[in-house]
């Protein structure tokens, strides 16, 4: 346990985390982004940035993963819980392939995923994703026009 986790336990601080706030850091530690916690826990983002900033600021932390890591060595510490094995090792960032691999029709099509941070894609990426979006909404926008097409030579 580092030095700084021994500091935080004997000022209290962890006494001081609400609920949410320690539900967030732990959401937070199984590689969660902000707009994943906020569907997982029926808060908006701006509510969990705002439980996370002030589990920061209790902490002594400069941000949210030293926060969650420092937590979950809290937790482990007092037998309050285990950390996940995500925060034992170092927190990745979430990769932008990640929807890919969820199954079903998006992995077939490939969009980008839901609740990505702005910038993580360079423009070429971005720019693809834009295009495979473009090419799956005029595709549908030609089969409902084509269905359209059919049921009106049908009935008239």
């Amino acid at each position: 346990m580092s030095e700084q986790v021994i500091e935080v336990i004997a000022s209290g601080a962890i006494g001081q985390l609400s609920d949410k706030q320690r539900q967030c850091l732990r959401l937070v530690g199984r590689g969660m982004s902000l707009k994943e916690i906020a569907i997982e826990t029926g808060l908006t983002p701006l509510t969990v940035d705002t439980y996370l900033k002030a589990a920061i600021s209790k902490l002594g932390v400069s941000n949210r993963r030293e926060a969650a890591r420092m937590f979950a060595e809290m937790e482990a510490s007092r037998g309050l819980g285990s950390p996940s094995p995500m925060v034992a090792a170092s927190l990745p960032e979430p990769q932008s392939g990640d929807a890919t691999a969820a199954g079903g029709w998006r992995h077939h099509v490939a969009l980008p995923p839901l609740g990505g941070r702005w910038n993580e894609l360079d423009w070429v990426a971005r720019t693809l994703a834009i295009l495979r979006i473009a090419t799956v909404s005029a595709v549908v926008v030609i089969a409902i026009a084509l269905l359209v097409a059919a049921a009106m030579a049908t009935f008239s």
